[in-house]
């Protein structure tokens, strides 16, 4: 995932999205991970019971960053 904020306080901004996305509700016995591959890359690692919940975290997660670095006017993308 490439997350991107050029507005003042923007690192900031891309810090607080991925945070609140490790928050977010999810299935029973689902773990998130979210790491920097170097700005603007992230890694998102998923662990579950289920290939069916991982994948369902998953695209969770990634709606809830693109849709709060939208709100914040920053961008992102999925990448691969």
């Amino acid at each position: 995932m490439a997350v991107t904020c050029h507005k003042p306080g923007g690192l900031e901004i891309i810090r607080q999205t991925l945070l609140g996305a490790k928050k977010i509700r999810r299935p029973r016995g689902s773990e998130i991970k979210i790491y920097t591959i170097g700005a603007p890359k992230y890694r998102i690692e998923v662990e579950a019971g289920s290939f069916e919940a991982a994948e369902k975290t998953l695209n969770l997660v990634t709606e809830e960053i693109l849709d709060s670095i939208k709100k914040a006017g920053g961008e992102g993308r999925k990448i691969g």
